[in-house]
């Protein structure tokens, strides 16, 4: 008998549970008219428009900055050459002429 009431007193209890369906009503508080939706939407646009824009833009200013930074490296490559075959070929080109 005493172990029957040991059971008893160890077996948990299973919590009540109950399911109640809950109402969902769909209601749109606020928002715009349809005039001032199709303007605003018109306005995302141009903004896009503008920000692909200033993103080309970006990309050429980098293209002639690294333009830029490649001719600033090759100068003095070219001012050497030009030093040693230029006046070469300026001369040859003087002799003809003259």
């Amino acid at each position: 008998m005493n172990w029957l009431l040991f059971l008893q007193k160890e077996t948990p209890k299973k919590k009540k549970i109950i399911r109640t369906d809950v109402a969902v009503n769909e209601a749109v508080v606020g928002g715009l008219p349809q005039a001032d939706l199709e303007k605003c939407i018109e306005k995302e646009y141009e903004m896009a428009l503008q920000d692909r824009v200033m993103e080309e833009t970006k990309d050429k200013k980098n293209a002639v900055e690294a333009y830029v930074y490649d001719m600033r490296n090759k100068v003095p490559f070219i001012c050497l050459w030009y030093m040693l075959v230029g006046q070469e070929i300026f001369s040859v080109n003087h002799h003809y002429m003259g």
